[in-house]
């Protein structure tokens, strides 16, 4: 298993007759959540039935969403370091603090109204600061330390972790759209480390697609087409001929 590791959904379209069907963000298919690794390889799955929230005796509720990763964590070695990572979906600071006892350091994006007794600043006057701006807050809960990073990009992300923060922060470019030009700002360190290894699932969504295309046995090429970039015009032709 892969030290890096993700959580998050995904949906299987399908034109099946089924109750299971969600129709976000596709019109029909099942909602699967996934553990992933970097590589994109999907080490558990589970289908989103409604019926699914149950926690084991030694594991607290931290409410349905939370509770997908406390399930799906189940096979990760205790105490051996793993780094698990999630969206706002998912996070809850509950959820950071029992991953930590048993062992696993995470990160995640939180919305605001998620942080209880939040000692950052307002986001409106985080607004007010240049782009780049970020600080940090450490809180104490039930004996773990978890940091929680605010940074202005184009809007506001809050990051808590158990084993990132601020520092040392980095010079990215950004685009500038105000004045049409790039720029330089400043990027804690837990925002690169999200961004490094939070996609595992959107790489095994597109492996899928890709799989799907070419399974396709249709004579619309499109589809096909659109994986040659470049070369579509010699593609068409070895299409016509019917190689």
């Amino acid at each position: 298993m892969e030290e890096h590791l993700c959580v998050d959904e995904q949906i299987c379209s399908t034109k099946a007759l089924n109750t299971l069907k969600r129709y976000k963000p596709h019109k029909w298919g099942y909602k699967v959540f996934i553990l992933s690794g970097v590589s994109g390889f999907a080490y558990k799955t589970e289908i989103e039935t409604g019926q699914e929230n149950v926690v084991l005796q030694d594991e607290p509720d931290s409410g349905a969403s939370s509770n997908v990763v406390m399930r799906l964590a189940r096979i990760i070695l205790r105490q051996q370091k793993f780094m698990l990572y999630f969206d706002n979906y998912f996070t809850s600071f509950h959820l950071l603090e029992y991953l930590a006892k048993v062992g696993i350091l995470s990160l995640g994006t939180v919305r605001r109204n998620r942080i209880t007794d939040c000692k950052l600043l307002s986001e409106k006057i985080i607004m007010k600061k240049e782009r780049g701006y970020s600080e940090e807050y450490v809180a104490d809960v039930n004996g773990i330390d978890i940091s929680t990073v605010a940074w202005k990009d184009s809007k506001i992300i809050n990051l808590p972790s158990t084993f990132a923060g601020q520092k040392s922060e980095t010079d990215i470019r950004k685009w500038d759209k105000q004045n049409s030009k790039y720029m330089n700002i400043k990027r804690p360190n837990v925002v690169g480390e999200y961004n490094r290894y939070m996609g595992g699932v959107d790489l095994l969504e597109h492996h899928g697609h890709l799989q799907d295309t070419f399974a396709k046995q249709t004579m619309d090429h499109a589809p096909v087409l659109s994986l040659f970039g470049s070369h579509n015009s010699q593609c068409m032709n070895i299409l016509q001929k019917g190689c």
